[in-house]
């Protein structure tokens, strides 16, 4: 009795501390069968007394685990049908969506579940969606961010409230709603797909957490999820003063198609290194319009333009640039036209002279062309186990994926540049002749493999870091150059 007490007890002052509910309200409830959901729609249940609140309770079929999810389901409508509550099940094809979207089975699955949620509320004119997340859920996301290289905000965790979404159980740990359940004699069910370390979040649930747990503090757990708590208050103050200096500091030009944001170097370089971060993560998500996949590395990358010569750029997530411009920093998303002049889309090559051939890969996997007296082998293919790094000068491997417009072989334009470290930092292809002495008269016929301005190859030399074939990449792009004097015949 007195672990239910206590359960209920701090579960009803989190829901009044974050103004979760209010009177006469009508829930949507997401419940999956498991321990959290199920422990969700009981306690909220338990809660209705003061608030008078009707709930609907949506289950989701994934498509993943057929005759277990379909039990699943089964347990999930015969529960509220004890419980007098009413049900909605839905089946969905999550890995069909991932596969058509691109995405992860996480991912996907967590899309299709919040599109179900919403699409219930509205054709119920419901007010509100619980759903059940708790404080270990809350630990997990913030070492998942963290690892990912996000900043405060992504490390804040979980948040109990945002717009229609309500999440009453962030402050009670995953023991203490199985014991709970114990307590009261509650089923549920154990979805397998948790109990594999397929998935990144159960690698966390599964294996790092319960080593915290067991090894180094045995509230491991609930201090991550406080210091999620106190990171997001101390992103949210930060967040108005950003804003504030952001419009300081930020010169905005703006077009009817376009967004411009301009900062001057000796204004930003006055503010602490808190807020010059801030001031450039609120500008890169002003051009992105959201904040997903912007990461701190890509903040520094920006920031180190600061300190380099005018013309330096660094290319970001969802066709940012940031470029150094004299005395300022510009960022701005790249354009139509700039889209237009180096398209990612199936190009009969140019004509066939020696100053510029364009790589037609989107038709061939594998493509083969002369240039002058040179010959480019081009072929795609997916990454295996058995796949391996060329070490020969004139053949390079490139991650496919990577390309933004198309690729051509040509000799060298104003404005080229190439990556030429993991941290975004760029140099102008003049600069790294000069670097390293190659000759004023070889410069300008040597022949460069072009992403656009990028220089993703210079053959015999050294390739872009941006490309770099790395444990994520999907597709190869496998280039050889054959030179006239390395042919036979």
């Amino acid at each position: 009795m007195a672990t239910e007490n206590r359960l209920l007890s701090k579960v009803d002052a989190y829901i009044k501390k974050h103004n979760m509910l209010n009177p006469k309200e009508t829930i949507v409830v997401g419940v999956s069968g498991g321990a959290d959901s199920v422990c969700l729609v009981h306690v909220l249940l338990a809660l209705m007394d003061q608030y008078s609140c009707q709930l609907i309770v949506v289950h989701v079929n994934h498509g993943i685990r057929g005759e277990e999810a379909k039990e699943d389901a089964q347990f999930v409508c015969e529960m509220m049908k004890q419980l007098g509550v009413r049900v909605i099940v839905i089946n969905e094809d999550v890995p069909k969506f991932a596969k058509e979207q691109g995405l992860s089975v996480e991912e996907a699955g967590r899309m299709v579940r919040y599109q179900a949620f919403f699409r219930v509320m509205k054709e119920n004119g419901a007010d509100k969606i619980a759903v059940a997340h708790n404080q270990n859920d809350c630990a997990e996301t913030t070492l998942f961010q963290m690892f990912r290289g996000s900043g405060i905000r992504g490390m804040s965790g979980i948040s109990p409230k945002r717009e229609e979404i309500i999440r009453p159980l962030l402050c009670v740990s995953r023991k203490e709603i199985e014991a709970w359940l114990e307590a009261k004699n509650i089923p549920y069910r154990t979805d397998s797909t948790n109990l594999t370390t397929d998935y990144t979040r159960n690698k966390l649930r599964l294996s790092l957490l319960p080593f915290a747990e067991r090894e180094i503090n045995a509230r491991a757990g609930e201090h991550i999820a406080r210091t999620a708590d106190n990171l997001r208050e101390i992103a949210d103050y930060m967040d108005e003063v950003i804003a504030k200096e952001t419009a300081q500091v930020v010169r905005t030009i703006q077009s009817e198609t376009t967004a411009e944001y301009r900062i001057r170097i000796a204004d930003l370089a006055k503010k602490h290194i808190a807020l010059q971060k801030g001031i450039v993560r609120k500008v890169l998500i002003l051009l992105a319009g959201k904040q997903k996949d912007l990461e701190e590395v890509h903040v520094e990358q920006c920031l180190q333009l600061m300190n380099r010569q005018s013309g330096s750029r660094v290319d970001l997530p969802y066709q940012i640039y940031a470029e150094r411009e004299y005395e300022e920093v510009v960022f701005a998303k790249k354009t139509d036209t700039d889209l237009a002049n180096f398209p990612k889309v199936p190009l009969s090559k140019q004509e066939n002279t020696a100053d510029a051939l364009t790589i037609d890969l989107q038709k061939h996997h594998v493509w083969k062309e002369r240039l002058g007296e040179d010959t480019l082998l081009a072929e795609v293919f997916e990454k295996d186990e058995n796949f391996q790094i060329s070490h020969s000068v004139y053949t390079k491997c490139f991650d496919y994926d990577k390309i933004e417009y198309s690729l051509s072989l040509r000799k060298r334009q104003s404005g080229d540049f190439l990556q030429i470290n993991r941290e975004g930092g760029t140099k102008k292809i003049k600069d790294y002749f000069i670097d390293n002495k190659i000759p004023r008269k070889q410069r300008d016929e040597m022949l460069l493999v072009a992403d656009g301005s990028h220089i993703i190859w210079i053959p015999g030399y050294r390739i872009s870091e941006r490309y770099k074939v790395c444990e994520n990449t999907k597709r190869i792009l496998r280039l050889t150059l054959e030179k006239k004097e390395n042919n036979h015949g």
